[in-house]
């Protein structure tokens, strides 16, 4: 009786040791599937936050495609017009942007030609670099655009370079202008004051103060990095060729 009762108190031991284990393989399991559940609600949360503003915006480049017919065409246009703001928001809009400010400026504001210099040069290193560099593509929230290469060429030259062109003229003439600095003006360059330094660039410094580094970044689709390396080189340029 006594060996029969201590092995059923074993075999019962036994059991339940297995359902203990059967049960921490189980939460196991299910703690698995929940992490992997949350990492794929995680990755569909960053892909819809990085996509949140192209999902629904009208693509030029598909109107290149041969397989899209005439009548395709004309009706993603059609629908793409369609669901446009009203002008007085996309002009809004619009003005968020520095090279709307680098162009309605000079209407609006006497602005002295040494910061008119400055900002349609950091307007054209930056769109330079967003089309060269990094995204490569230029979106148009006001517009509902997301240009892609290579129609983000000619907009980058219609938007940014044709007015730095107009402001400081053809290439072959900066060397004449940095050979003028190195030569006769270095002492003004070098001796520039601080209220002098803060006039020429208080343009581009408003436009930073005013919608803030963030709100830049998620407008033009860049890092904090690429905004640093635009300036930086811009302020090279200016120094050596102003």
């Amino acid at each position: 009786m006594l060996a029969s009762s201590l092995s059923s108190s074993e075999d019962t031991i036994n059991s339940l040791n297995s359902i203990d284990s059967m049960n921490s393989l189980d939460s196991i399991n299910s703690i698995d599937s929940i992490d992997s559940i949350d990492s794929i609600e995680l990755l569909n949360r960053n892909r819809e936050r990085e996509n949140r503003h192209y999902h629904n915006y009208f693509y030029p480049s598909l109107l290149m495609n041969a397989k899209i017919t005439r009548i395709r065409r004309i009706k993603r246009l059609s629908n793409w017009y369609s669901n446009l703001d009203p002008w007085y928001d996309i002009l809004q809009e619009a003005c968020t942007y520095l090279s709307m400010w680098n162009i309605l400026f000079p209407y609006f504001f006497r602005v002295d030609k040494s910061t008119l210099q400055y900002t349609r040069l950091v307007c054209s290193v930056g769109g330079a670099y967003m089309t060269w560099i990094h995204p490569k593509t230029i979106p148009v929230h006001y517009l509902q655009l997301y240009v892609e290469p290579p129609l983000t060429f000619l907009l980058d030259f219609l938007s940014h370079h044709y007015f730095f062109l107009v402001s400081w003229g053809f290439p072959w003439t900066w060397q004449i202008r940095k050979h003028q600095i190195m030569n006769n003006d270095i002492g003004v360059v070098c001796n520039h004051s601080f209220y002098q330094a803060f006039w020429i660039r208080w343009i581009v410094i408003l436009y930073y103060v005013w919608f803030g580094v963030e709100s830049t970044k998620e407008r033009y689709n860049v890092r904090t990095s690429d905004i640093i390396k635009i300036l930086v080189f811009s302020e090279i340029f200016f120094f050596f060729f102003h």
